[in-house]
């Protein structure tokens, strides 16, 4: 079945791409074998099961997770973020971070790197830092020549090293 989707990836074996459509299915086509599988969320034939609100995926070559935005419905709504390993073995999403207002935006910019994740809080437009399973550590506030410079809501994306804002 063709779906458009998110970029596919390489696993860490080099032996299989995962695949990640817009629908919120994981899905792994292993070479050594020529097979195609989906891993979770495949599409129910009956037309009237609801599947969740998948708004975003993304695969972490830091962490070797794979991230899953679950919304509850379009635009700016409360959901969670699901993890899950990238063992082609072990392709199980749990939840790690529940968000009672609003998900991170990945329109707004999500840095996914070395040590930390960051993204842009909606409401105060502070740059948040958080852990790989997106618990909170601190905020930073804009100094007051960026925030007249640029246009909030921008978006924002942090360097690997985690030493540049862009």
């Amino acid at each position: 079945e063709h779906k458009e989707g998110y970029q596919m990836h390489f696993t860490p074996d080099g032996k299989s791409v995962l695949d990640f459509d817009w629908g919120g299915r994981t899905m792994l086509y292993d070479f050594g074998i020529n097979k195609y599988e989906i891993i979770d969320g495949q599409r129910e034939k009956d037309k009237t099961s609801k599947l969740p609100r998948v708004s975003f995926i993304h695969y972490d070559l830091y962490s070797n997770q794979i991230y899953k935005f679950v919304s509850e419905e379009f635009g700016n709504s409360k959901g969670v973020i699901m993890m899950s390993s990238t063992s082609k073995d072990n392709i199980h999403y749990e939840t790690v971070k529940e968000f009672f207002n609003a998900l991170p935006d990945p329109l707004m910019g999500i840095s996914f790197c070395k040590n930390n994740n960051y993204y842009v809080e909606r409401l105060t437009q502070e740059l948040v830092v958080s852990d790989k399973s997106f618990n909170e550590i601190r905020r930073i506030a804009w100094p007051k020549e960026v925030k007249n410079s640029i246009k909030m809501p921008g978006r924002i994306y942090v360097s690997p090293c985690e030493k540049y804002v862009f």
